[in-house]
């Protein structure tokens, strides 16, 4: 993001206007082997190919932070520390419990 645009976006905002979110595209030069090139050209089509890199970088940027996170919180639950957890129908009672809490049913 541009600096100040954030702060023109708030500001906006709090005039009552309908403001979109500016987004700044940066471009670079990646390297990729022969192959996988030919298959990208053949798969998607010119114009369209920078979308399909971002959003495969964007599905794999995820899912390395889920793995990243479970990885980092390995360990944290135990049966010891919940043992009304171990069943099914423990997890179940403890689910009404937690939706009734809510206001909410099943």
């Amino acid at each position: 993001m541009v600096p100040g645009i954030p702060g023109i976006l708030d500001e906006c905002r709090n005039k009552g206007y309908n403001c979109i979110d500016w987004r700044v595209d940066m471009k670079t030069q990646i390297v990729l082997p022969d192959g996988l090139m030919a298959d990208l050209r053949k798969a998607v089509p010119n114009r369209h190919r920078s979308h399909f890199i971002a959003e495969a970088v964007e599905r794999r940027l995820k899912a390395l932070r889920v793995k990243n996170v479970l990885r980092e919180t390995a360990g944290a639950w135990t049966d010891a520390r919940h043992p009304d957890l171990r069943t099914s129908r423990g997890v179940n009672d403890y689910l009404g419990r937690f939706r009734a809490r809510l206001g909410r049913r099943g």
